[in-house]
């Protein structure tokens, strides 16, 4: 493992997950089976520490908006599609395409699932909120937590 990354796992009700800070970023945040570095030594910093405390009330229905230092390293179009998750509010989701006409791309609607999918920071960046235009869409780590995360959530209709 580069010695810039710092790593802390803890277990949520969705599993185990791992937090990744590189020089004072959250840069990562995935269930632990999908970290794709080796974690050599885990170590709870100050701001993994705070992502924990967060991600707890989270869970616990008490924090709608995560407020931490990001950096999710994804350039361009996906990158944009990334930043413009963060606006969409705690129990409520966007179509692939509302998310494209957002970003006057509305034909790029399969682009902001492929964005979706690369999200690093699962949870945080909600990319969970978004859906297809008739269904519930997919989710990078599997369609049984997405559901879970919309029951937490209260979004209905899928």
């Amino acid at each position: 493992m580069n010695d810039n990354f710092l790593a802390y796992r803890f277990p949520t009700p969705l599993g185990d997950f791992t937090a990744i800070e590189k020089q004072d970023y959250i840069v990562g945040f995935l269930p632990s089976n999908r970290i794709g570095i080796k974690i050599i030594k885990e170590v709870q910093t100050p701001l993994l520490s705070e992502l924990h405390k967060q991600v707890n009330a989270y869970f616990l229905g008490k924090l709608k908006r995560f407020d931490l230092p990001i950096f999710h390293g994804v350039n361009g179009f996906y990158g944009q599609v990334l930043d413009y998750l963060m606006q969409i509010d705690y129990g409520r989701s966007l179509s692939y395409g509302e998310v494209a006409s957002r970003l006057n791309a509305p034909r790029s609607f399969r682009a902001v699932g492929n964005a979706c999918s690369k999200n690093p920071i699962c949870i945080i960046i909600p990319c969970h909120r978004v859906v297809a235009k008739t269904h519930i869409g997919g989710y990078a780590l599997g369609l049984e937590m997405k559901h879970k995360l919309f029951a937490l959530e209260g979004i209905k209709g899928f």
